[in-house]
């Protein structure tokens, strides 16, 4: 899948080495790198910037219309769709507006009015006031969020049971928890509202440490995966194959003659030399002369 990110900076540093070079050879060069990697990031399905000719401004992402009731239901379903198709970072940060003279700033701005209209599209229109100035999907985003939290809590203390209902204080502090969560707990949160009834608190809390901990050990192979190939670009094959060969086993010395290729106990000085071997009638046994 590609990296938003590290695209994003990649682009921005060949537009910086296009900057402080004074061959206009070399512009053009790194300028048609630059295009081909945005026609590439836009073209590729798996990319964030990527549109398909059936996502338009007026389709309904989901079939689900936001009411006063429905909030966790629907800001889930929205999730899950954005996720399918790449564009759950719209709304929850983790992709930034490029800046103005940013190749991607277009590719951008396109999938930003996208998934704006798809949000708004999928709630009343006596709403539409309140989001529609907003110039990115996140801020409806967060607009809506605010607003039915807001609701949900002014419904709880309207139709609540008494203070001292054990239950009811329980639940209380599980919505406290929940909604003080930022947006990096936004599909755990969502799963644990569509529980019924709501766990205890102690359950919640789990349920969060644990979903941090997978993500923790992701993000730590994700790492060990992109260091272990950035480091294999960077070792050359004649350095593997010196280590290869210096892994090789070692020819044994001979502790008596300091020779290498054979041991102590086979060394035809202590030995002998054998019958026919070049040696053998020049010097003769030495084991011999020694016994």
């Amino acid at each position: 899948m590609v990296n938003e990110s590290s695209a994003q900076i990649e682009i921005q540093s060949q537009i910086k080495q296009a900057g402080s070079s004074n061959n206009s050879s070399a512009i053009e060069l790194i300028t048609g790198d630059v295009i081909s990697l945005v026609n590439r990031l836009v073209s590729d399905p798996s990319s964030p910037y990527y549109l398909h000719y059936g996502d338009n401004t007026s389709m309904q992402l989901i079939f689900v219309t936001l009411t006063n009731e429905n909030y966790a239901t629907w800001s889930h379903a929205i999730v899950m769709a954005l996720s399918v198709k790449n564009k759950k970072g719209f709304i929850d940060g983790s992709i930034i507006k490029p800046p103005l003279d940013d190749p991607l700033y277009g590719a951008w701005r396109r999938c930003n009015y996208v998934v704006s209209s798809w949000i708004i599209n999928s709630i009343p229109k006596e709403l539409y006031p309140s989001v529609m100035h907003k110039d990115f999907a996140r801020q409806i985003w967060i607009e809506l969020r605010d607003r039915y939290s807001q609701r949900l809590w002014e419904e709880l203390e309207n139709y609540s049971p008494e203070a001292n209902n054990a239950r009811y204080q329980a639940e209380d502090q599980v919505m406290q928890f929940l909604m003080g969560l930022d947006e990096h707990f936004s599909n755990v949160r969502s799963q644990i509202l569509l529980m019924g009834p709501l766990p205890l608190l102690n359950k919640v809390f789990a349920l969060i440490l644990q979903d941090e901990r997978q993500k923790e050990i992701v993000a730590k192979k994700q790492q060990q995966f992109d260091a272990a190939a950035f480091a294999s670009k960077l070792i050359p094959k004649s350095s593997v194959q010196r280590a290869n060969t210096s892994q090789k086993k070692e020819r044994p010395m001979c502790s008596y003659c300091g020779m290498l290729g054979h041991l102590k106990g086979k060394c035809y000085k202590l030995v002998g030399y054998p019958s026919g071997h070049r040696f053998a009638k020049e010097k003769g046994p030495v084991a011999n002369a020694v016994s």
